[in-house]
């Protein structure tokens, strides 16, 4: 019988880095993956995708936003100016397709927006200002889901949501997607005029534009996931850092069927 070891990977019990995880398809076209729960890292969030995106908690205390949760290690933003900056945004700029993932508990307030690119108006939001509907918007272009949706992710609980973006024109912004918790939602309008990038940051110095919440994983990819990987990120948030597993006697398991279940391979 094949069976995987139960600890979650950290800092401490190690964690598999680029050609040792059991989920290596993931690791294609990583850009960067920040990994809350391997461990608190102070005022300098690491990326270990090896891409060195590394970002710098901004306004923030890392004695005091550095949370246990059940999720493990997480960054607590307060809803002000909490965010974490980082340098040569350019390379998060979704002008080739990109999947931007987080995972999520969210408070509610006036804005709730975890990934900001440097305006009002170029954003991944939970919720934007005076409207209570998560929103794609760059520049002029934005695609728009119902308030209901909003309602089930500020239910106190963690959520998997994962943006699919295929370009700053305005025909790639109608063909966003968006998801929460593996499950494709429909959106509820849309809008054209033109789109653009001015920066990149999690969360904003705004307190109209910024996230207030926890938040225990990102992640950044240079291609559209596939709708088996991102329902692989929801059952499993830490899979791009797990071991293989082995059989008791210590022998690598055969590929294929990992852990309990848990896809491995992408629907095409």
């Amino acid at each position: 019988m094949i069976s995987a070891s139960p600890q979650l990977p950290s800092y401490a019990q190690g964690f598999a880095r680029r050609g040792e995880s059991a989920h290596s398809h993931l690791w294609r076209g990583l850009q960067a993956a920040w990994r809350m729960p391997l461990g608190p890292t102070g005022l300098t969030l690491f990326d270990q995708s090896g891409c060195g995106n590394h970002g710098a908690l901004t306004n923030m205390d890392p004695a005091t936003d550095w949370k246990m949760t059940e999720k493990g290690w997480a960054l607590d933003f307060d809803g002000v100016n909490d965010h974490i900056s980082f340098d040569n945004s350019e390379r998060f700029y979704p002008n080739s397709p990109k999947t931007f993932y987080a995972l999520v508990k969210p408070l509610e307030e006036y804005a709730c927006i975890p990934f900001y690119f440097g305006a009002w108006n170029q954003l991944l939001s939970l919720q934007v200002p005076n409207n209570s509907y998560p929103i794609i918007r760059f520049g002029s272009s934005q695609r728009y889901y119902a308030s209901s949706v909003w309602t089930a992710l500020k239910d106190g609980n963690w959520h998997s949501v994962v943006w699919r973006i295929y370009g700053l024109g305005d025909t790639d912004i109608q063909s966003a997607e968006f998801y929460v918790d593996g499950e494709l939602q429909t959106p509820a309008g849309t809008a054209t005029g033109g789109a653009s990038c001015s920066g990149f940051s999690i969360s904003s110095a705004s307190t109209y534009y910024t996230y207030h919440g926890q938040i225990a994983s990102l992640a950044v990819w240079d291609r559209i996931l596939t709708f088996d990987e991102i329902v692989q990120l929801h059952v499993d948030p830490a899979a791009l850092f797990r071991f293989p597993p082995t059989y008791p006697d210590g022998l690598p398991a055969v590929s294929g069927r990992v852990g309990r279940g848990v896809l491995t391979g992408g629907r095409m």
